[in-house]
């Protein structure tokens, strides 16, 4: 594998007027669904976009009155994480939610849909909970407590009752839904905040963990002792993805974005582009297993798309 930058791959960037907090393909159609925030007088607005995943040309929008954490596709329509505290499911049909899933004490930060019970998602929040949902039900299935500061990333691995949360406390947890509500099967301390976690999904065995002090960590989770990688940015990693079919993981930053191959046996940088600072959010599209769209604090929507061979 070789290291190309993106001044010599092909990139399609759309400036938006507002932060972008979130990006997410549609993984049933080409659409690419955009959270973003604007910090008016005393009030941190947020909107909803929907564009052309392939054009990036503009779709549809709704408004929301706080801003937007994180968003998932369900279906057609859009569950988001906002900073009211609440969860909402929105069809953009409708200028007010479908839903609203409100039980947590501060912001929420982070949402999973669960692989394979569409009825059910997971929250994330800065009071340090996880909360269990169903899709039919306003009030939660269950409440996970073992953080001790705000809970930065939940995300369900390929098995329904597994999954993992990040937090500011400088852990990541591994939990067994059938288990306990409050008993991690697995505990990751790291030297700083955890801001971000992805599983590779091809076998469930293999996580990476980014952190404020700019860690790279991926772990083979069958010998979480020893990380079968680490590498050090210059600033904090924002947010990790793998690709699809798990063959790349994206890592975004304060300096820029980075791609590695071969993430289960000697991850290889594979591409590099630090012309756009402050990413918060990296997607990649279901159609193609080479391209991934960044978004960030820049204000800046950009396609990328690396090198295969």
């Amino acid at each position: 594998l070789f290291l190309f930058s993106a001044s010599t791959m092909n990139t399609q960037t759309k400036k938006l007027n507002t932060h972008i907090d979130c990006v997410r393909y549609s993984p049933v159609s080409h659409k690419l669904a955009v959270a973003t925030s604007n910090l008016t007088g005393q009030y941190w607005n947020g909107q909803l976009q929907v564009l052309d995943g392939n054009t990036l040309k503009y779709n549809k929008s709704l408004p929301t009155a706080t801003g937007v954490s994180e968003i998932a596709w369900v279906g057609d329509n859009l569950l988001s994480a906002n900073d009211s505290g609440c969860v909402y499911l929105w069809s953009f049909d409708n200028a007010e939610p479908l839903n609203t899933f409100q039980e947590h004490d501060d912001l929420v930060t982070s949402i999973s849909l669960n692989p394979l019970n569409k009825d059910q998602f997971l929250s994330a929040s800065a009071d340090s909970k996880i909360k269990l949902w169903d899709f039919n039900k306003l009030s939660p299935l269950n409440t996970f407590e073992g953080h001790n500061s705000e809970v930065t990333r939940v995300r369900y691995g390929s098995i329904p009752e597994i999954f993992a949360s990040a937090s500011r406390d400088k852990s990541a947890k591994i939990w067994d839904s059938r288990i306990g509500k409050n008993a991690p099967t697995g505990t990751f301390i790291h030297s700083s905040a955890i801001l971000s976690f992805a599983w590779n999904l091809s076998t469930n065995n293999f996580a990476s963990i980014g952190g404020e002090d700019g860690s790279l960590i991926i772990y083979d989770l069958r010998s979480p002792a020893t990380p079968i990688f680490i590498e050090k940015h210059e600033t904090k990693i924002t947010d990790l993805s793998y690709s699809d079919n798990n063959k790349y993981l994206a890592c975004t930053s304060d300096t820029g974005v980075e791609v590695y191959g071969e993430t289960d046996t000697k991850p290889t940088k594979v591409y590099r582009d630090h012309s756009s600072p402050f990413l918060r959010s990296v997607t990649w599209n279901f159609a193609s297993p080479v391209s991934f769209v960044t978004g960030g604090w820049n204000k800046e929507l950009k396609i990328h798309a690396i090198n295969a061979e």
